[in-house]
């Protein structure tokens, strides 16, 4: 069967939550088919089969796929012949590349789970005791999956390095890949040494400015102009870039929400990874803003004490829904929706791009 006969028929599918599911399910398969065809691959999984077993789990784990899913919307809506081999090896890159700052992400989060499974040094902690049961290990489960980031990034430009472009394309697409990776690079360290400030010393501009390097220009910006570049269309970039920003902004915005609903001040639930990492959110940075002199001292004591005390974290949840500051980010999302689908007007797509790329973000936000 030709290989890009799937992905190529949903240009002519009308945009629902199936065709998303399609094209996951296809990004998957290419993930899937890529481990077992690619040679480097075969070396990894000759030299060290548990390894590979334990890496390739990780990568087809159910991620909601995104970026290559932003890309092919934009790409298609950009190509009059789209070349499958070329969108193929776009978003086999995009996954690795998202693969390796997660895996990263999560050793410097210390975070067990990831997508309702263990973490890549988590898994791999668990290989080392059946390894290693009754020594005391050598190395851990970081060290092996700070490695196998490394080495998913190298993947990645690898794969990437296999595209037919001309030239000039090409060296614009690397460009869009390789500077995503420093971007978010650089919002993660911000984000860390905002950790170190007081939070009076915080201004709403710097966590704005974390929310546009992790995740608008990483998650929004970089697949849809890539889409773009491939399409030898540039004519866009800067609008798509303007509907990007705000909706990468409202994306970030309503995880910070859902992930306190979820906590929903209950001692049993599982307490936000906000809290726990002590994180100057939008919304704690408004609550604590707008609060009284008594809730304001309460978070800073939170913020400056390193225990995980979930008796605490329930205060400050109390102390946010008072302050109505979830209310005034759910407002603001929708601000920087209406500002985002306004803006769609001046892109050079038919009408049923249009319509595709808006109903895939109104199911994201």
């Amino acid at each position: 069967m030709d290989q890009y006969k799937i992905i190529s028929s949903y240009k002519d599918e009308i945009p629902s939550q199936e065709l998303f599911e399609k094209i996951k399910n296809y990004i998957n398969t290419l993930i899937d088919e890529t481990l077992t065809t690619s040679e480097l691959w075969e070396a990894i999984s000759i030299e060290n089969n548990i390894v590979y077993s334990v890496i390739k789990e990780f990568l087809l784990g159910n991620g909601k796929r995104l970026r290559p899913i932003l890309f092919y919307l934009t790409y298609i809506a950009y190509s009059e012949k789209p070349n499958w081999f070329n969108a193929n090896k776009a978003m086999l890159a995009m996954e690795l590349i998202h693969a390796f700052i997660l895996i990263h992400d999560d050793i410097i989060d210390k975070s067990d789970y990831r997508r309702s499974k263990p973490t890549l040094h988590s898994s791999f902690n668990s290989v080392i005791n059946e390894l290693s049961p009754e020594d005391l290990p050598l190395i851990s489960g970081e060290d092996m999956a700070i490695v196998a980031g490394d080495m998913l990034y190298a993947f990645a430009i690898n794969t990437f390095h296999e595209v037919e472009l001309k030239s000039d394309v090409y060296q614009k697409s690397l460009n869009i890949l390789t500077k995503v990776a420093v971007q978010t690079a650089h919002g993660e360290f911000k984000e860390l040494l905002e950790t170190l400030k007081p939070i009076n010393d915080i201004k709403e501009e710097d966590i704005f400015k974390i929310y546009d390097l992790k995740t608008a220009h990483y998650s929004f910006c970089a697949p849809m102009s890539l889409g773009a570049v491939l399409a030898e269309k540039e004519c866009d970039l800067v609008i798509l870039e303007k509907i990007a920003l705000s909706l990468g902004r409202a994306f970030q915005i309503l995880n910070d929400i859902i992930e306190l609903e979820e906590f929903g001040g209950h001692t049993e639930n599982i307490p936000p990874k906000d809290f726990e990492e002590k994180k100057r959110t939008l919304i704690l940075f408004w609550t604590y803003k707008y609060s009284d002199s008594t809730d304001r001292l309460r978070i800073e004591e939170f913020l400056k004490n390193g225990s995980s005390d979930i008796l605490e974290y329930v205060k400050i949840y109390n102390i946010i829904i008072k302050g109505g500051a979830i209310d005034k980010a759910r407002q603001l999302i929708c601000a920087l929706k209406r500002d985002a689908m306004d803006l769609f007007k001046y892109l050079n797509m038919n009408d049923k791009s249009k319509d595709a790329l808006k109903f895939y973000f109104n199911c994201l936000v």
